[in-house]
């Protein structure tokens, strides 16, 4: 994990009194995403452009050069520590961050994380999740676009266990993001590329570890998805994400990289939340669509009748379903 200098906390700084959610750095040029818009930050005065190649460089471990320098992206974790002296009086703040190449130049984004980990409550997850949550195996899925919140999401319901439950849990993520201090459970960290080699060998090693919860950054191949099912029916909780814009789609673009599962997991599936962010009355907002996994549902996946999901699931509000609101 690298950590930031002077300059860039100062850039962080301004970045969280302007409530912004990413800092990008372009051919020297610092910009913030506010909302849905992109600002560019005063290079006289907030980010002077002779020292923002240097900052940048600064920020990149030997690695992460390598990376580069072979025409590669790198996405790390990076440890900006206090902001006491900005006014802010903000404590332990940490990004992700993805280093690129543009036109032959280093550039840089990056996702400002919550510096708490937020509550259950306080980001209004469904209560219908909250509760599978508490189940000792099966899969549960966050879904969405990038920048949805989804790894937050998983952070918040990780923390609640954190709190009330004496649980071994791992976390497998490409960065690790969030940190937690052991409570009632303990918590082991694999990252990609530093810990082990993808996340389907974390998968199948965890195993070996006495987990009683596994948590996996992404569902990204056939392969994570077979492993991350053979751990939720082996007597494991297992929560992981995917890149898909809503449940029933997510189910389809699992289904599409394993046709032979749907058995598998019809057995073990338990929820799937999908969010997105809206803008409402000029504040982010996740809207939130949830479907349980009912004997129903359970039938009509192994059935391989996806399309017929949909329709169970906008009838399943007394279940404890959600569907998306009209924002």
């Amino acid at each position: 994990m690298q950590r930031a200098n002077k300059a860039f906390q100062d850039i962080v700084a301004k970045a969280i009194l302007l409530q912004a959610s990413d800092i990008h750095i372009i051919d020297n040029e610092v910009s913030l995403r506010i909302l849905d818009r992109i600002e560019v930050l005063d290079s006289g005065e907030d980010a002077p452009t002779s020292i923002v190649g240097s900052l940048l460089e600064s920020l990149l471990s030997e690695e992460t050069k390598q990376k580069l320098a072979k025409g590669m992206e790198d996405d790390v974790s990076i440890e900006v520590g206090d902001l006491e002296a900005s006014d802010l009086g903000v404590k332990n703040v940490r990004l992700r961050a993805c280093f690129y190449k543009s036109l032959g130049k280093i550039c840089a984004s990056f996702r400002i994380l919550p510096q708490q980990i937020p509550s259950p409550e306080s980001l209004q997850i469904p209560q219908g999740f909250v509760k599978i949550a508490t189940q000792k195996s099966g899969l549960i899925l966050v879904s969405g676009a990038t920048g949805a919140g989804k790894s937050t999401t998983i952070a918040s319901i990780l923390e609640m266990i954190n709190q009330t439950q004496q649980k071994h849990i791992i976390c497998i993520q490409d960065p690790i993001e969030f940190i937690h201090t052991n409570a009632k459970s303990i918590f082991s960290y694999r990252q990609i590329h530093t810990d082990t080699q993808n996340f389907h060998t974390a998968i199948l090693s965890s195993l070996r570890q006495d987990p009683d919860i596994i948590s996996i950054g992404e569902l990204r191949d056939a392969e994570s998805i077979k492993a991350a099912i053979l751990a939720a029916q082996t007597g494991h909780l297992v929560i992981s994400t995917t890149h898909s814009s809503d449940c029933v789609s997510t189910i389809e673009r699992i289904c599409m990289k394993n046709q032979d599962i749907l058995e598998q997991l019809a057995s073990c599936l338990l929820g799937i939340l999908a969010q997105r962010l809206c803008i409402k009355d000029s504040k982010r907002v996740v809207d939130f669509e949830l479907l349980l996994a009912t004997p129903a549902i359970k039938t009509l996946i192994r059935e391989n009748k996806i399309h017929q999901v949909q329709a169970q699931l906008t009838i399943g509000k007394s279940a404890g379903m959600k569907t998306f609101d009209t924002l």
